[in-house]
């Protein structure tokens, strides 16, 4: 597929391991894989700048406590598990040779740089490389994203794992069948972070394996329900014994569950769930999105305007499948965050690549819709570097805001601490 916009020089190529079957044509250039891997590393340096001092919440002392011994009965961390992250977090906590706060805040850095990179790989292959860059300096600017990037939670590797899905789950959907294996190993791992993200993140991995089934090729989708079936098993199985069976397992997620509804669930509380968990879902995606979000918003409203004709005809040609995708990663999660839960402004952070992705073909369009076509170019680049300071600023400056709260966080918590220090504990009950 054609990029938008005046194309570069061409540059040396080197081929994505992922084969010419998944991203057919997609060559990164050696300053764009130079570039990748410095914004890679830039994402790394700028979340460990921020990392919190002390475990910022309660989750995350739950995460803490699941490195040093693993027990879900015990919340170590809560039900459902996230056995998969808190191996991930034991192993880095082993390299790093530090506590475990700080494995994990390490495992939070190092996964949203995968993320990025992702980001650009997977926008580049659909829309070009301006989109490539945009989605990934949105993403990599993104305050809720920013954020999380430096706290020992599990919400910084969902978007990489989403990203990886939701990618292959549109290549899959448009005849791949080696995507289709791919999209199923990263649901199936999905579930190994976070296990309702795989549950999101089947919807996309179920319409792609549709439009194979409706191609006649059944060799694909058994080979995806064998990859699915074998990494879900692969963390499942293990999670279940460590649990003391399914039963305790079951038992302790109910428990777990039934607290969290009684809070939230509209059934139980009404219209002021539905105004609370609105509210926190309004709230997450301003501050995912920031700027884009009014700007997406606007293209949407002059997109059939004679100059943004070209980038539309090319959305229109993904609308079957593009859509469809972005529709079963976003209605179901959406319909449970308003509905039922949602615990941390984080969770949004699965929704990104539905929400990312068109950023550089949403960008160009409305560039083109605002200034004559010798202009537009010019004017995109505008439109994103807007968009990118817009983010910084709304992490870094407000107070109160994002990066104030984790500065505050740790004053408070080390004030605790020394509270706690000036009393002899052989005579001191807290």
């Amino acid at each position: 597929m054609q990029a938008i916009g005046p194309g570069s020089p061409p540059a040396p190529t080197v081929s994505l391991p992922l084969g010419r079957g998944v991203v057919r044509g997609l060559h990164l250039g050696l300053f764009e894989v130079f570039a990748a891997l410095s914004v890679a590393a830039l994402t790394v340096a700028t979340r460990l700048a921020i990392r919190t001092e002390y475990l910022f919440n309660w989750d995350a002392v739950q995460f803490a406590l699941g490195v040093q011994r693993f027990d879900i009965v015990a919340h170590r961390p809560h039900p459902p598990g996230y056995l998969g992250y808190i191996l991930l977090g034991r192993a880095l906590t082993g390299v790093s040779g530090g506590s475990a706060e700080t494995g994990l805040v390490l495992l939070s850095a190092l996964g949203e740089s995968v993320a990025v990179v992702l980001a650009y790989t997977a926008a580049r292959s659909i829309w070009g490389r301006f989109a490539g860059w945009s989605t990934a300096i949105l993403l990599f600017t993104s305050p809720l994203f920013w954020f999380y990037g430096g706290t020992a939670l599990s919400y910084a590797l969902e978007p990489a794992v989403s990203f990886a899905a939701f990618w292959m789950a549109y290549r899959a959907s448009r005849g791949d069948g080696r995507a289709l294996l791919l999209a199923a190993l990263a649901v199936g791992l999905a579930g190994a972070i976070r296990p309702t993200d795989e549950a999101f993140l089947a919807g996309p991995l179920a319409w792609a394996a549709w439009r194979i089934w409706r191609s006649g090729r059944l060799v694909p989708l058994v080979g995806a329900a064998a990859v699915v079936a074998a990494t879900t098993a692969a963390w499942l199985v293990p999670l279940v014994v460590m649990s003391d069976g399914p039963a305790r397992y079951l038992l302790a997620s109910r428990e777990l569950s039934a607290r969290a509804s009684d809070t939230s669930a509209v059934w139980k509380t009404g219209l002021h769930g539905l105004q609370l968990n609105g509210g926190a879902v309004l709230a997450g995606l301003a501050l995912a999105l920031g700027l884009f979000a009014p700007l997406a918003l606007s293209f949407a409203l002059v997109r059939r305007l004679p100059r943004v004709s070209g980038p539309v005809a090319r959305l229109t040609a993904l609308d079957r499948d593009y859509t469809a995708v972005t529709a079963t990663l976003l209605l179901p999660a959406l319909v449970v965050y308003l509905l039922v839960h949602i615990g941390q402004l984080g969770y949004i952070l699965l929704l990104l690549p539905a929400l990312l992705l068109p950023a550089g073909m949403v960008l160009d369009g409305l560039a083109r819709a605002i200034f004559t076509a010798a202009r537009a170019r010019q004017a995109r680049l505008v439109l994103l570097a807007s968009c990118a300071l817009a983010n910084v600023a709304t992490f870094a400056l407000p107070q109160d805001g994002l990066h104030d709260q984790l500065v505050r966080h740790d004053a408070y918590v080390q004030a605790l601490v020394a509270t706690v220090r000036a009393y002899d504990p052989a005579s001191t009950v807290l």
